[in-house]
């Protein structure tokens, strides 16, 4: 053992041990620290503390830095909720995996074949439990024990569906259940108002179950209270039993991610006509680039635009949101004081390392954007507060840039785990660096780890999974430097632009130091950002099956339907099982066209590969059909139709080949509209033929 580990592991156990507990130690595996681990969602520096709003309201976390260290200028290494989490989770950069975006990890070739942080602490005889969303798609394997599914509610649910809290303006609310919704719970129409049918529900996607709310001291807890409530217990439990096995305990909070629904006390504590706007300069978004890459429709230009067209005076909509999103981290906070409190009245108080931050942050207006996935300060930056008894500085504020990359490694280190984090060659080693250095010592703490931290954003369309065509950041303590994958620039001057108002990349004066960052950029990537690459990887590129049978598959994320009027239903339905154990249902009323693109069957171009799933159909439209083709686009291989009656059932099998020079991902669609069920979808590579070059 290393003198330092050795060390650590002295310190550790006497403070444990002068703690006590309720059994004596079976050995030295439950000597060494407990984790917990607390990932908030869409949490920005709307922290006290951290600067970002005058206002926040987040005694807990205050009082849990005073006893660990905060890290100041943390950030998040993908700026959106799943590729951000599987990068943190399992220590790999989303450019040296491929999962740039809403992939899930365990079906990408990089991530499966690498251990996450949980099965790391598995390996190690670690009892891994979890509760809330942790990773943004769940393996249950993964743990030991989970209770709790990630659930975004409470929705407010009318006319068989989720729609936007009933206070929210047109036509922000047109937006939907999620990003177009805000508002306190007991601002809904109370149990005398509902139309049958109308209230307040809770669960897991495809999921609905009703949840009280007929008053502030009548009503069922949130999902984010009862992940709290269940993980308290489960620490007083542990307390109780003792312990066989350390612990890592991971509980996820779904607050400040929209749908912004927290009940009426937390917005008691921001009235309206004192809620302070985010600070904003007119014209911030004119010497900046992102529209450039994308369109006025994306999510972040589109919010804050429909929020200045739905509320009176030119940015109401906009305090409105702020305010619910303030009251939204107040009530998190609670939660997070919930656990925290359980702990410290705990005999593991002085064996438990605890970890809070967020996957990502979220931008209140600036630049003219209302969202994440901007690589800007506001969407970039996290709260970090990590305590370690015995290591860690209490107090301490660490300002030297880190990111969650690091998040692993430091955890890693600081409870000795042994054995590889990689399952195989095929995985890939931890990209991160300890941040035992800076827990130690905040201010001056010396590390192997960069001087500048990475982020990225998913440029979407054929580029999903290039690396060279995705969005680039790198954050120094003085600086940020931008570059897109068309080649324009930002560049900005935090030490006296800390709001990043003036892009500064043409400046002449600047010159040198955007030179230096862009090279800084090169080598932390290996990558020439905006050339494509010959071939696109992709895991049919890789040779590897691909089979879903839909038991764990999310349709919010692992599909794309089409088109936007009349679009398809798509569910995954246990009660409609052909084979396996799950299918994916479709529905459509009657759109000429409905397709399900399967974002993770990626066809690189000269590729054949073998077809087989089971289906059926429920119900069939005159002059209907199902189909399924290789498609991106206008770039399309043939169409293969099935031909079904109602109430028949099938297996089809067929071979296509991606005879175009870009990548073509699979599709099942179906047209004039019906009701199919698909199982036991399985796509096989049979080898590529030629090559191809990826064209922009």
């Amino acid at each position: 053992m290393k003198q330092r580990g050795f060390f650590h592991f002295l310190c550790l156990s006497t403070a444990f041990l002068a703690a006590g507990g309720s059994r004596p130690l079976g050995s030295a595996e439950v000597a060494r620290p407990n984790i917990l681990l607390i990932v908030c969602d869409d949490l920005n520096d709307y922290v006290t503390g951290y600067g970002g709003h005058p206002q926040a309201r987040t005694p807990h976390l205050e009082r849990l830095a005073e006893t660990g260290v905060a890290f100041t200028r943390a950030y998040s290494n993908n700026p959106i909720c799943a590729p951000s989490r599987s990068s943190f989770l399992t220590g790999i950069y989303p450019h040296v995996s491929r999962n740039h975006s809403f992939s899930p990890w365990y079906s990408n070739p990089v991530l499966k074949n690498s251990r996450t942080l949980m099965d790391c602490f598995k390996q190690n005889g670690y009892q891994v439990i979890g509760t809330g969303k942790v990773m943004h798609h769940h393996r249950a394997e993964e743990w030991t024990e989970f209770k709790h599914k990630a659930d975004y509610g409470p929705f407010w649910h009318r006319g068989g569906e989720r729609v936007a809290h009933p206070g929210v303006r047109e036509p922000y609310a047109s937006i939907g259940p999620v990003d177009g919704s805000f508002g306190a719970l007991e601002d809904a129409p109370g149990p005398g108002e509902r139309a049958e049918g109308e209230g307040w529900v809770y669960g897991v996607w495809g999921e609905i179950q009703p949840l009280r709310c007929n008053g502030p001291d009548d009503r069922d807890p949130t999902p984010d209270e009862r992940n709290a409530a269940w993980a308290a217990e489960r620490i007083r439990e542990l307390a109780r039993t003792g312990l066989e096995k350390p612990f890592f305990l991971a509980v996820g909070f779904i607050r400040p991610h929209t749908p912004l629904h927290v009940p009426r006390k937390y917005f008691d504590l921001f009235p309206a006509a004192r809620v302070e706007l985010p600070v904003l300069r007119a014209g911030d978004v004119e010497d900046t680039w992102l529209a450039s890459v994308v369109d006025q429709e994306s999510k972040g230009f589109k919010y804050f635009r429909l929020l200045r067209e739905s509320y009176p005076g030119d940015l109401e909509g906009l305090r409105a949101f702020a305010r619910a999103y303030l009251a939204s981290v107040a009530a998190v906070d609670d939660c997070i004081g919930e656990v925290v409190d359980a702990l410290d009245g705990s005999p593991f108080r002085d064996n438990t390392i605890v970890v809070v931050t967020s996957d990502h942050g979220w931008s209140m207006g600036q630049k003219d954007w209302v969202f994440k996935n901007s690589l800007w300060e506001e969407s970039c930056r996290v709260p970090l507060i990590i305590r370690a008894p015995g290591v860690a500085r209490v107090g301490g504020r660490a300002g030297h840039p880190v990111s969650l990359i690091d998040l692993y490694p430091t955890l890693v280190d600081l409870c000795r785990l042994e054995g590889p984090t990689r399952k195989n060659d095929r995985g890939a080693p931890l990209d991160g660096h300890s941040l035992r250095p800076f827990l130690k010592d905040p201010e001056n703490g010396r590390w192997d780890g960069p001087d500048a931290v990475l982020t990225m954003v998913c440029s979407g369309g054929s580029y999903s999974r290039v690396a060279e065509m995705q969005h680039y950041s790198l954050r120094s303590r003085d600086f940020r430097y931008i570059r897109y994958n068309n080649g324009k620039e930002e560049l900005y001057d935090h030490r006296g632009d800390p709001h990043e108002w003036t892009n500064v990349a043409e400046r002449g004066d600047y010159a040198a130091i955007r030179e230096q960052l862009r090279r800084r950029l090169d080598a932390m990537t290996g990558l020439t950002i905006g050339t494509p690459p010959p071939a696109t990887a992709s895991p049919l590129g890789k040779g590897e099956r691909l089979a879903f049978d839909f038991e764990e598959f999310d349709p919010e994320w692992e599909i794309m339907n089409w088109p936007a009027h009349h679009r398809a239903t798509i569910t995954r339905d246990p009660a409609r099982v052909i084979g396996g154990q799950a299918s994916l249902q479709l529905h459509s009323p009657g759109s000429p066209w409905n397709v399900v693109h399967f974002e993770n069957a990626v066809f690189p171009p000269g590729l054949s590969c073998s077809i087989r799933f089971d289906c059926r159909a429920l119900k069939t439209v005159e002059g209907g059909f199902l189909y399924f083709i290789l498609q991106q686009d206008k770039a399309k291989s043939r169409l293969v139709r099935v031909p079904l009656a109602e109430g028949e059932q099938k297996t089809v099998t067929d071979t296509l080949v991606n005879d175009q020079d870009v990548p073509l991902r699979f599709v099942i669609g179906f047209a004039q509209g019906g009701t199919y069920v698909i199982d036991n979808l399985e796509l096989v590579p049979e080898g590529a033929r030629g090559g191809g070059e990826v064209k922009p």
